[in-house]
């Protein structure tokens, strides 16, 4: 995995295929901010994945991690991202 912190601010996170091999095994990976000396965001970034964005909200919700009525943004919800909305 690849952490950085871009030059206009952004947070880069770069995963190697490993990295994904463990996602799709429901394993997540969890980011101490600290260490890239990131402030005014929690202290961690979880990152994980699952078949749809769909899917992730239930995962979520299972997890109790969010309510399901909590607001979410996908790759879709972004114009500029490239991604197909959900």
């Amino acid at each position: 995995m690849l952490k950085a912190k871009s030059n206009d601010g952004h947070v880069l996170i770069g995963l190697s295929y490993k990295n994904l091999e463990l996602l799709r095994a429901g394993r997540p990976i969890v980011i101490d901010t600290a260490e890239m000396y990131l402030d005014r965001i929690p202290p961690q970034i979880f990152i994980f994945a699952a078949s749809t964005e769909e899917q992730m909200m239930r995962d979520l919700e299972r997890a109790g991690m969010v309510d399901a009525d909590a607001k979410v943004h996908t790759m879709g919800d972004d114009p500029q991202s490239g991604g197909n909305p959900s």
